[in-house]
This record gives structure tokens, C-alpha cells and sequence, in this order.
């Protein structure tokens, strides 16, 4: 699974907590139409949900709305 190899040291999460991130993930590379999995972007979109996860987020329409939410706002300061 693509979320593990982005996880921090001391970072946990339980398999519940892994599947509704794994939901996420997949939900915003189908919104962003993303295939390739070593386009930086999905890297990217990995480092949203999990930061939003490790914020508390559970729910994975609102880890995925997250992780593109962070997408624009990179986009905007750029």
C-alpha cells in the first residue's frame, strides 16, 4: 500500500484507520484522474491524507477533500 512508505516515524494507525486512508487515497487519484503511481503528484496527494490523519480525520470523504483542498492551496502559492 502506496500511505506506508510515506508514514512518519512514530506515526501509528490501526488497520481501520489504514483501509478509510487507503478509501481516500484512491478516491482523489480517480477525481484527479491520476494512473501512474510515481507521478509526484500521488506522492503529494499520500502526504495530505496522512497529514490530515494524523490530525484526527477519519472520515474518508473528508481525508480525500483534504488532500485536494492542500493540492490548490500548493497550486495557489506557487
Amino acid at each position: 500500500m502506496p500511505l506506508r512508505r510515506f508514514l512518519e516515524k512514530g506515526a501509528a494507525f490501526d488497520p481501520a484507520d489504514l483501509e478509510v486512508m487507503t478509501a481516500a487515497f484512491s478516491m482523489a487519484l480517480q477525481k484527479l484522474e491520476l494512473n501512474v503511481r510515481d507521478d509526484p503528484m500521488v506522492e503529494q496527494v499520500d502526504r495530505n491524507i496522512i497529514r490530515a490523519a494524523m490530525h484526527g480525520e477519519r472520515d474518508p470523504d473528508t481525508l480525500c477533500q483534504a488532500a485536494l483542498d492542500a493540492l490548490d492551496e500548493g497550486r495557489k502559492a506557487s
